[in-house]
């Protein structure tokens, strides 16, 4: 199973590429690169288990978009994950992908490129809102309640302190959404000052 975004474009041999190369290694989880929207190749590669693409995915170093990212279907149903219920506007599939790596499946890179991901000047990803705040704000819930093991907690507690930066400031934000956004987390003084 691969997820693409209806906005993007992939080279026609993709999915053969990467059905290919998990038939030869029998991997759960087979991933490339991918072209970001000036064509650039953007390099996804992470020579760990499952718990290290988590981590680096939390930690921002590979995308956390299933698009990339073609996963066994009987290894989905074997561990359960899920698309939140109801409309989550942002980082859905990253929420997808952590469901399945941290049931551990076999995972492989695959050294190849053709997903063209195409940046959109006023997506959901751009200028965020407090609506895209509150879908983050669903998939840290989520999170927190999925990723529990000391290992994975400081990873998860970056990514979050990620969003909190990004809503600190972000226009489209006001202070008091922030500042009950900030109490997500309760050791968020630094920054305590207020928006300017």
């Amino acid at each position: 199973v691969i997820f693409a975004d209806p906005d993007d474009w992939m080279d026609a041999d993709m999915y053969k590429e990467l059905i290919v190369a998990a038939k030869e290694t029998g991997e759960d989880v087979v991933w490339e690169d991918f072209f970001d929207g000036d064509d650039k190749r953007c390099a996804q590669q992470c020579k760990q288990d499952a718990r290290g693409l988590l981590k680096a995915i939390l930690h921002g170093k590979v995308h956390g978009a299933t698009w990339n990212k073609l996963i066994r279907r009987d290894f989905i149903a074997k561990c359960g994950a899920r698309f939140l219920e109801g409309r989550v506007a942002l980082c859905e599939d990253m929420d997808f992908i952590c469901q399945v790596l941290a049931a551990n499946p076999k995972i492989a890179y695959h050294d190849g490129c053709h997903y063209h991901y195409r940046v959109v000047a006023d997506s959901l990803t751009h200028g965020l809102s407090i609506n895209s705040f509150r879908s983050l704000m669903r998939i840290e819930a989520h999170l927190r309640t999925l990723l529990t093991s000391d290992d994975l907690l400081p990873s998860l507690k970056y990514w979050c302190y990620g969003n909190r930066m990004a809503a600190f400031l972000s226009e489209r934000v006001d202070d008091d959404f922030f500042y009950t956004y900030a109490k997500g987390y309760g050791d968020i003084d630094c920054l305590s000052a207020n928006k300017v």
